[in-house]
């Protein structure tokens, strides 16, 4: 085997060809190959390690981290591999097999500009094997960083040193510097976690889960980003976030701002990412909630109520809005009684009565109607 592995250093390996190709299209063999290498070189482990988390840091655009260990050009010389190896594979298979078919491959994105960082997912195998997100992530902190782990089966509730409240359900972690709250208040999940943040406009909070960030000024929310999902998830129960993605253009702006830009989520609103994609997708939550409000709303008791005035009622209770045609509604009245129902049957209980139809589009539900006669 080589001995010109045994000096190398981390950035050494993201310029090895051989290195790369083990990472980009890996293979039985050489996946053999490098773990006897390994095996045999034990003292090199830790930067083979630090080169595995420097793609996956290229990939999620830290470029604050991998500037400390790689110039601009080398940057862009492995976006340009990433390239070059997507098209290789494209031509070779095509026309008679899909590259969405592939065993060895979920996606590439593209990236042609020099010093846009951000690359797709560079195959099942290296997907299942490189660095995870939350590991480059945590490569980036100072070695007085704190870690939390849950590794029980009950959930683990502490406060952060700001004093939000955060929940961190079973095989989840969450890793923050230990200046959190005096430099900035960001912190590093992978699994899932519910965070009850303090309020701090002048300093926002930023949750990193996998490829997504969330933003917050002080609210309360669910972020599920466990290592091997398909899917990051957002769901808010009070106030307002936003969330953008790693890869966003415009990422530094939002990140040095103090207001929520981006998908504005509100409560009962969730967004999911596509992690193959890079696609959001807002939607209502499971089951959306009633809003604790400042005054009481009237109860859910309907006595041949117009159905615009009991849209509005459920619209203000849930915080959801619901769009319909008020001028062929405003001949509909409903009489039903609706305080034990979930917002589901809610709308169907009243579409039922009105010979109308909704579906929820965009976090929002239309209704449907011919109207009443």
């Amino acid at each position: 085997m080589p001995n010109q592995y045994a000096f190398y250093s981390a950035a050494d390996f993201v310029i090895d060809d051989a290195f790369l190709k083990c990472q980009l299209t890996p293979t039985p063999a050489s996946t053999d190959w490098w773990n006897r290498w390994l095996a045999e070189n034990p003292s090199q482990q830790e930067e083979w390690n630090k080169a595995v988390q420097l793609l996956e840091a290229v990939r999620l655009g830290l470029n604050d981290y991998t500037r400390t260990y790689l110039t601009p050009e080398t940057e862009a010389m492995l976006l340009s591999r990433i390239q070059a190896t997507n098209r290789l594979h494209d031509e070779e298979e095509a026309p008679t097999r899909s590259l969405w078919s592939q065993p060895w491959i979920r996606y590439v994105a593209a990236a042609s500009v020099v010093g846009l960082i951000g690359i797709g997912w560079w195959g099942q195998q290296s997907f299942q094997r490189r660095a995870q997100p939350y590991q480059a992530y945590v490569a980036t902190l100072d070695e007085s960083k704190i870690e939390k782990v849950n590794q029980g089966d009950k959930p683990l509730h502490f406060q952060l040193p700001d004093g939000s409240q955060v929940t961190l359900f079973a095989k989840s972690r969450l890793s923050f510097d230990h200046f959190f709250g005096k430099k900035n208040r960001s912190v590093y999940l992978s699994g899932k976690a519910f965070f009850e943040v303090k309020k701090q406009p002048n300093s926002p909070f930023f949750v990193y889960a996998n490829e997504l960030v969330t933003k917050v000024l002080g609210t309360s929310f669910v972020v599920q980003a466990y290592p091997n999902d398909k899917q990051v998830e957002v769901q808010v129960k009070t106030g307002k976030v936003s969330v953008f993605t790693q890869n966003d253009p415009s990422k530094a702006q939002k990140l040095s701002n103090r207001e929520l830009e981006g998908i504005v989520l509100t409560p009962n609103q969730q967004i999911t990412l596509n992690r193959q994609e890079l696609r959001l997708a807002r939607a209502l939550v499971p089951e959306p909630q009633l809003l604790a409000q400042p005054t009481p709303l009237p109860a859910f008791e309907f006595e041949e109520a117009p159905v615009p005035q009991v849209l509005d009622l459920i619209e203000k209770a849930y915080g959801i809005h619901i769009v319909y045609d008020a001028e062929l509604l405003s001949s509909c009245t409903l009489t039903a009684s609706l305080s034990e129902e979930s917002l589901a049957q809610k709308i169907k209980l009243i579409c039922q009565a009105i010979d109308a139809t909704s579906e929820t589009i965009d976090a929002q539900i239309v209704i449907y109607s011919k109207g009443c006669h």
